[in-house]
């Protein structure tokens, strides 16, 4: 069964579909079913805090593991993207209830739960060698002073209020005689260094 990515969230309880580990299918079952799963990923539960622990120990059973975190740049708090999952790779998925920090992979009748491709191959992109995705620390604080520095509005002033997306921002601006929030990409602004800009 694919899982649509929005079911691994840390909601996920003990009495959602996601919570129920399920059984393990008999050995003529696994061999049915086994080729269907190389070239998938499956969502397996593991326990707290442990998300790095069991993807180090089912490595080293030579299956991959992807244990995605999140951290921001400059910063060497990283956070799990998805709480007690993480997704594995490989054949010999039956074993994994029996690997040290591992609870239990995800399993609908006698298939484990799998992520679709597309999704798996986004996160992975976006995650570095060490399985960490790295967020951009804000450069601006709500209600700051900026400044901009390329396109049309080069030498207007305004008021930093928000990021919109990867690489939009939102500045108010001063014009047509009030104030109006427009959205620009980041690279279209700098901190205010003082001067005659215009806008604000």
């Amino acid at each position: 069964m694919i899982l649509p990515l929005a079911f691994v969230d840390n909601r996920v309880d003990e009495n959602s579909p996601l919570g129920n580990c399920g059984s393990v299918p008999d050995k003529r079952k696994r061999r049915r079913k086994v080729k269907e799963v190389l070239s998938d990923w499956m969502v397996v539960r593991v326990k707290t805090n442990q998300e790095r622990y069991a993807a180090r120990n089912i490595r080293r059973q030579g299956q991959e593991a992807f244990a995605p975190f999140i951290g921001a740049d400059g910063s060497s708090r990283e956070t799990p993207l998805f709480p007690g999952f993480i997704f594995v790779r490989g054949p010999a998925w039956w074993y994994l209830k029996s690997t040290y920090g591992v609870l239990c992979p995800i399993m609908f009748g006698n298939m484990p739960g799998l992520m679709p491709i597309k999704a798996m191959r986004e996160l992975r992109k976006s995650a570095g060698e060490d399985d960490v995705i790295r967020l951009k620390a804000a450069r601006f604080r709500n209600g700051e002073k900026v400044q901009f520095r390329n396109g049309p509005w080069k030498g207007w002033t305004g008021v930093f209020r928000q990021t919109v997306g990867q690489n939009r921002v939102l500045v108010l601006l001063q014009i047509l005689g009030g104030e109006h929030a427009l959205e620009f990409h980041h690279e279209d602004i700098t901190k205010y260094e003082g001067g005659n800009g215009v806008g604000v």
